[in-house]
């Protein structure tokens, strides 16, 4: 069957591409567009900060959706070269003064540009969970080769005391390094959207669909990967270059297993092979995390309710040095700690009352806390004075731990 001229028109054109954009996406650009532009007028200082923050996230996770989304590959290391370009700019920043822009900036992404062709040169051989578990496997030899090397900052990285000059324009100033993340984001997107249209861009969606046939017209998709996984590593290495320079401060956390996962969470929400969909899903992965602090602050301000008044604390003190005389409190605690751990997360917030007598060990008072009312919780007996004579802000693990190792002895 041969296609008529007209279909094969229609397929020459842009808009048989995969990322052609509804109207209503595009006028959602131009809002949001307008809404960053406006941002640093009405923003506080932290929140422009946050924001660009963001964008450097954006795009970091646009470079691996040029992988993950375009050509198929993907890619549970590309946080390596995310870090790289912070420690290369950390490496050439000087500590009395700052280092140029205009050098500093090509020389970093020119740094894990090469890291990921000399990697790439291996990993693209392979396919599937393969090309998957050595991406990783390469990481985690660059994320240690950093964090047990003295030299190379350790664990506990490098600090930047300066941002890059720029001599025209002083990024020092949030603003002004808020618009310039910003144009740095606006050109990636309009450099990886050309790119799409391009005849690379095309040759890398026939390899996501069907290599084999690829292969089979021609095509060196040996090449093409190669050259889109470089290319993907130098643009994490230009958000790296941006993070370093923003945040000031380099450790070997940002090319662990963590960053490159939040990179492909990115990709996912906002959906594969849709550069302004990993924007979109930057930002949604951005307010999930917000949302996940919010809940911790608020768990950590329960808890901290719970701390007991100095003359609870003292009696609750007496009580366990007679049970610890007695002995008989060791196997008691021991057994109510594993039954109650799961029921801990309650937080004793109330008063304790103390119980006369308890079958589970005679003479030995037995301390309940109300904040259930439901009496479950022996083990915070041992909770409240470790809190008492250590100040540990986790007295329920505390108290599992100390039960566990009382239980162990004969």
């Amino acid at each position: 069957v041969v296609a008529s001229p007209r279909v094969v028109q229609i397929m020459s054109t842009a808009r048989a591409h995969l990322e052609v954009l509804p109207v209503s996406v595009k006028l959602t650009i131009g809002l949001g567009l307008a809404a960053l532009l406006l941002f640093p007028w009405v923003g506080t200082d932290f929140y422009i900060q946050t924001v660009a923050r963001m964008m450097i996230l954006a795009i970091f996770a646009m470079s691996l959706d040029l992988l993950q989304g375009v050509t198929g590959l993907v890619s549970l290391g590309h946080a390596a070269y995310f870090g790289l370009a912070g420690y290369a700019l950390a490496f050439i920043s000087p500590e009395t003064g700052p280092v140029s822009l205009w050098w500093s900036l090509p020389l970093s992404v020119a740094a894990s540009g090469l890291a990921a062709l000399v990697i790439g040169f291996f990993v693209v051989r392979t396919q599937g969970i393969y090309f998957i578990m050595v991406t990783m496997a390469f990481a985690q030899m660059v994320f240690y080769l950093f964090f047990d090397n003295k030299i190379l900052g350790g664990s506990d990285g490098i600090y930047i005391n300066f941002k890059p000059d720029a001599v025209w324009f002083d990024l020092e100033h949030k603003s002004t390094f808020y618009y310039f993340t910003l144009a740095s984001l606006l050109a990636t997107y309009g450099f990886l959207r050309r790119l799409l249209f391009s005849p690379f861009g095309r040759a890398l969606n026939g390899i996501r669909i069907n290599e084999h046939r690829m292969t089979s017209m021609g095509y060196a998709t040996f090449g093409y990967k190669l050259t889109a996984f470089t290319l993907a590593g130098a643009l994490a290495g230009l958000a790296g270059y941006l993070w370093g320079a923003q945040t000031g401060f380099i450790n070997p956390e940002l090319m662990g297993f963590h960053m490159s996962a939040h990179a492909i969470m990115m990709v996912i929400l906002g959906g594969m092979g849709n550069f302004a969909g990993a924007i979109v899903g930057d930002s949604a992965q951005a307010q999930q995390q917000r949302m996940a602090e919010e809940a911790a602050g608020e768990v950590q301000t329960f808890l901290d309710r719970a701390e007991f008044g100095e003359d609870v604390r003292e009696e609750m003190a007496d009580l366990l040095e007679v049970a610890q005389r007695r002995g008989d409190v060791h196997r008691l605690a021991a057994k109510r700690a594993a039954a109650g751990t799961s029921r801990c997360a309650a937080a004793c917030s109330g008063q304790w009352r103390r119980q006369p007598h308890d079958p589970g060990g005679p003479g030995i008072a037995r301390i309940w806390g109300v904040g259930r009312r439901d009496g479950t919780c022996l083990h915070h007996f041992w909770a409240s004075n470790l809190v008492y004579k250590t100040g540990l802000r986790k007295p329920c693990q505390a108290a599992s731990d100390h039960a566990d190792r009382h239980a162990a002895r004969p």
